[in-house]
């Protein structure tokens, strides 16, 4: 897993797991077309797929986060995995979806609502 394509949005870097944070919704869009390191049909625990997130963050103008499991850790299940988004809608949008989705965490964050699956 090659790190380059997010490497601008990194906040923690070692050789093992990598987290991103605030990667735009159409940066993300692009990864797995270019670089196939997204499986779009996957997601973390029981969170919306990586699609579903990419699609309402590339809809409401949001960002993401997650990480990425490197190909420097040796690991078997080198990913890039998105864990959660932050979009600017109004309160009941983010209700709606909230209500769809049941993130762990859900708050208002920086001028917008973070959902997060742990």
């Amino acid at each position: 897993m090659n790190r380059e394509p997010l490497r601008r949005w990194i906040i923690n870097n070692n050789d093992s797991f990598c987290r991103v944070k605030n990667v735009p919704a159409r940066v993300a869009n692009r990864l797995p077309d270019k670089y196939g390191y997204l499986d779009l049909k996957s997601s973390q625990n029981n969170s919306p797929t990586m699609k579903e997130m990419m699609d309402i963050s590339l809809k409401y103008n949001g960002v993401l986060e997650g990480y990425i499991i490197p190909f420097s850790s040796r690991r078997k299940d080198c990913r890039i995995s998105f864990d959660g988004f932050i979009i600017n809608v109004s309160a009941d949008i983010a209700m709606k979806l909230y209500d769809c989705f049941s993130p762990d965490e859900f708050s208002l964050y920086e001028g917008g609502y973070r959902f997060w699956w742990d």
